[in-house]
C-alpha cells in the first residue's frame, strides 16, 4: 500500500480524544512524524541564518 500524500493526511486528519495506552508506535513512524515537524513553518517564519 503506497504512503498517502501529505495533503491527504492533513485534509483527513481528526482529533483523537481516546488514546490507546500501551499501543506500540514504530520507530519509523515516529521518525517520519518528527521529520514532518522539521519541515513545518515556524511561528515567525524567520530563517535561523538572519
Amino acid at each position: 500500500m503506497p504512503e498517502p500524500l501529505f495533503q491527504d493526511v492533513i485534509r483527513n486528519r481528526r482529533g483523537v480524544r481516546k488514546f490507546a495506552p500501551g499501543r506500540a508506535v514504530s520507530r519509523d513512524a515516529l521518525e517520519r512524524i518528527v521529520d514532518c515537524g522539521r519541515w513545518a513553518p515556524s511561528k515567525t517564519l524567520t530563517c535561523a541564518t538572519r
